[in-house]
């Protein structure tokens, strides 16, 4: 006598492989969340580590044309530079924070907005921010409700005159005209 054994094929999963998985995902939740939400840190840090060098590079291009032709303001194509009769280093023009504003728009070549700030303790603008005088000028995008003035935001300083040290926010600021300085990156 022959016996058949018929087979069924599961189709499904079952209850006890469900809750395995669901399990495996939470732990993966738990894990890796953090790790991307430290990312959008990681990217304004980026950003502005990657904004200081073009800027960088804006200010050595206008002052090595400077050291060739000995004549301020320096014409880059549409952009008009000055220099700084002190420190022979390129600067802003306009009075205030303005002298940062249009500084940044003669030398970086972006369509990106920069809005000056006339404290280092007021609220930010989206994108890109300026704050300073005729010895510096700080640079920072916007990144949660940080300022400047609290220590902790990305950004940069571009020393136009020898200056400080002086103490602010947690900071020590101090540099020789021409140093582009980048804290909190």
């Amino acid at each position: 006598m022959q016996i058949h054994t018929i087979r069924h094929s599961q189709t499904g999963f079952t209850l006890i492989e469900l809750i395995i998985v669901i399990v495996i995902l939470g732990i993966l939740a738990v894990t890796v969340a953090p790790r991307f939400i430290d990312v959008s840190d990681d990217a304004q840090r980026a950003t502005t580590a990657f904004e200081a060098a073009a800027f960088r590079a804006g200010i050595k291009l206008v002052y090595s044309a400077y050291q060739v032709r000995q004549e301020s303001p320096i014409i880059m194509g549409d952009k008009s530079v000055q220099i700084d009769s002190v420190s022979d280093w390129p600067t802003g023009s306009g009075s205030g924070v303005q002298f940062c504003v249009n500084l940044w728009d003669s030398v970086v070549d972006s369509s990106v907005s920069i809005t000056g700030k006339s404290a280092p303790g007021s609220s930010l603008s989206e994108g890109w921010n300026a704050f300073g005088n005729a010895d510096l000028c700080a640079y920072s995008k916007k990144t949660g409700d940080l300022t400047l003035a609290g220590g902790s935001l990305p950004h940069f300083i571009y020393y136009i005159r020898d200056y400080g040290p002086v103490p602010f926010g947690g900071q020590v600021y101090e540099g020789r005209a021409g140093d582009i300085k980048a804290f909190n990156i």
